[in-house]
């Protein structure tokens, strides 16, 4: 299956941009992994109140983060969002809107909007890859 990251234009709520505008003032990059925790539970519970969901967020704690990073998830039978080692919003981002009902191809192009509108400096640092935005080499 071939994932596109061209999206076009996506509908935020005024909810959801208030609380990404939040959270991109706390600086979501920056402190140590409990304050970056702390950072997407705060986000976390303002997108739920904004879309009225009941998703659980939980943070796994992984010895080797290469071979996990990948196991960042929505869970539909939990109802629950689980963000292993590294904190991507953009994962994040693609697990909520697979929790607001999204395939997860909708849910991929809803977070690349999202994190495009909302991180451009960050976003123009990111190439598309098999479908999922990552680090330009060398940046």
């Amino acid at each position: 299956m071939s994932h596109t990251i061209n999206t076009p234009p996506q509908i935020f709520s005024s909810e959801c941009i208030a609380a990404v505008k939040e959270f991109r003032r706390a600086k979501p990059w920056r402190g140590n992994l409990e304050e970056r925790q702390d950072k997407f539970t705060a986000l976390h519970n303002r997108l739920c109140a904004a879309y009225a969901l009941k998703t659980e967020l939980h943070f796994a704690a992984d010895i080797d983060p290469i071979a996990t990073e990948a196991l960042s998830r929505f869970d539909l039978r939990d109802d629950n969002i689980t963000l292993h080692f590294k904190l991507s919003v953009v994962t994040y981002f693609t697990a909520i809107g697979t929790a607001r009902g999204f395939n997860y191809d909708q849910a991929l192009k809803w977070a690349v909007e999202l994190y495009r509108k909302m991180f451009p400096l960050s976003a123009a640092r990111h190439i598309e890859r098999n479908g999922l935005l990552v680090r330009r080499p060398g940046q």
